[in-house]
Order: C-alpha cells, then structure tokens, then sequence
C-alpha cells in the first residue's frame, strides 16, 4: 500500500494559527475562507485569507472615512499621506508583510484575538515597518 505525502508549504496563516493568534474582522466576526476553495492549508487557502484579510482592511477603511477626520500617516514610506487612503490602496503582499511584522512579534500578539483592519491600521500609522 502506497502512502500518499502531503506536500508542505510556508504558510504565514497557519504558523499564525499555530501559534493561538485569531484574526477577526472590524465587526468581531472570525474570517474564514469562500467555501469554493479547498480546505487544507494550500497556496489557494493561503491566497484566500490574505484576500478575505484584505477586504477587511479596505472595507473599514472606506466606513472609517464616513465617521471620522482621516489620519495621517506617522513616519515611514507613506508619512503624511492619509491612512484611510493608504489602506484603501494595500495589497495582498502588504498584508502578507503585516502578518510577518505580527510573527516576529509573537509575544505580544500570541494567545489572543485580534480585529485584522485596527491592528492593520496601527501598523500603517506607525510606518509600516517590516522585519529585517
């Protein structure tokens, strides 16, 4: 009898999940993938949690505009531009460079649920940095 291998792949969603970081969207709610993508932990899951994170982050940023003066942007790349603005224009390798600023933080972001868009926002607002 044959065994079927599993191939592996890097995933920064599942070595997140791994390690008890849950991401929520604005209204609490936890993000999952469309059901059309297979389950299991495949590039395709990978590329729908970064788009489902993505969606979120741009969602929010167009509700924020409607309740409040927008930001600016702190320091970095995008100092003085506004943060609505800039999290309206993210891309799925933005987010992906989120979420490993959020892996070599594990400390502090280990063990607890976080809203992706507010933490999002907080990391654009204060530049953007990504790991070395």
């Amino acid at each position: 009898m044959e065994v079927e291998t599993v191939q592996k792949i890097e995933s920064i969603v599942f070595e997140l999940t791994r390690q008890h970081i849950r991401l929520n969207t604005v209204e609490n709610q936890g993000l999952y993938i469309p059901k059309n993508v297979n389950i299991g932990f495949t590039k395709e899951y990978e590329k729908a949690y970064l788009k489902a994170f993505l969606d979120d982050i741009q969602y929010t940023a167009k509700e924020m505009r409607k309740q409040m003066e927008e930001p600016k942007i702190l320091k970095g790349e995008f100092e003085g531009i506004g943060l609505f603005e800039m999290m309206e224009k993210s891309t799925t390798s933005d987010v992906y460079n989120f979420l490993n600023y959020i892996k070599m933080r594990l400390d502090k972001y280990r063990g607890h649920t976080w809203k992706i868009s507010e933490i999002y926002a907080t990391w654009m607002h204060e530049g953007s940095p990504i790991p070395k």
